[in-house]
């Protein structure tokens, strides 16, 4: 929902994005590609948990992370938990990097975890 309004209201297109985001040297959300090589042959089994971050990138590779504050409420600096997000260009991020390792719905689709959203 987000990426739909993102891209109507800046005339771009924004990728979905997953992968994990280091914190000091501290890998967030990771699982090593063998895992998700994994998930694409077998998928995964309903209710079970993938270990990844999802957020947008746009063009110009800014990250909007509309849900870094909420997953990680002790991570967040204080402005991103008032704003309730993150729109940055990774040059301007100082503690923190973002990793991608899959690019597009493909992935999420394909192990069975993407849920369309029909409203507004």
């Amino acid at each position: 929902m987000v990426r739909g309004l993102l891209e109507a209201q800046l005339r771009v297109r924004v990728a979905y994005t997953l992968g994990y985001v280091c914190l000091d040297g501290y890998r967030l959300c990771h699982t090593p590609i063998e895992g998700l090589e994994q998930m694409l042959r077998t998928g995964i089994a309903p209710g079970s948990r993938i270990n990844l971050h999802a957020w947008l990138t746009l063009p110009s590779h800014e990250i909007m992370d509309p849900t870094f504050w909420a997953v990680f409420p002790a991570h967040a600096l204080a402005d991103e938990r008032q704003a309730r997000g993150l729109f940055l260009h990774p040059d301007q991020m100082s503690r923190r990097s973002y990793h991608p390792q899959w690019v597009g719905e493909g992935f999420v689709r394909k192990i069975g975890v993407l849920e369309e959203y029909e409203g507004w």
